[in-house]
């Protein structure tokens, strides 16, 4: 369960879907174990913008790995269905710290904010950061993904609880070709 925070040493992660109506297992896929790697192990299975597994759109699931303290990071698969073959696709692997992920409302875009922790300034955890801006594009049972491009600016990171919505603002603001073409009342 979610709140045991399994880890690796315990037991590999293993994910199971089964019909809702025969109760029957239509997919299972064990996460193996990766020599040297215990971190501890939060996940989530989520619809883009929603939580409710119920509401529409493309199924996530997010694995968290924890390493204590400062470290961790952050694997986006999706799945996609072909038939009754049902296929989980790694999207993407993120630092869990100083990432922005945001989904649009048609579930077909996400945008990825990569902070970058810039150690020659002696930039804190907490203090504001660069970006590396990333959209992906879901067509025909696959997402695209193309690289928008790196913030000039440093813009709030995580730890200042600013919205996502208003850092995308802050961007279009002050780098305008950056988010150039993006509708950003289609995101959260």
């Amino acid at each position: 369960t979610e709140n045991s925070e399994p880890n690796f040493e315990q037991s590999p992660m293993t994910v199971l879907l089964r019909s809702s109506s025969d109760k029957r297992t239509v997919y299972i896929k064990k996460f193996d174990f990766e020599p040297d790697d215990n971190p501890s192990l939060i996940y989530l299975l989520y619809k883009g913008q929603s939580q409710d597994l119920a509401d529409k759109g493309r199924l996530y699931l997010m694995l968290n790995k924890g390493y204590g303290g400062s470290g961790s990071q952050s694997i986006i698969y999706y799945f996609s269905f072909d038939g009754s073959k049902i296929n989980l696709n790694q999207l993407f692997s993120s630092s869990g710290e100083l990432s922005y992920i945001v989904y649009n409302k048609n579930d077909n875009e996400i945008i990825l904010l990569e902070g970058i922790w810039n150690m020659k300034e002696n930039e804190s955890h907490f203090v504001n950061h660069r970006y590396v801006i990333t959209k992906y594009t879901y067509r025909e049972n696959y997402f695209d993904k193309k690289i928008i491009g790196q913030t000039k600016f440093k813009y709030s990171s995580l730890d200042e609880d600013k919205p996502i919505g208003q850092i995308l603002i802050d961007i279009k603001a002050k780098e305008p070709l950056l988010l150039k073409g993006i509708n950003l009342n289609d995101y959260k």
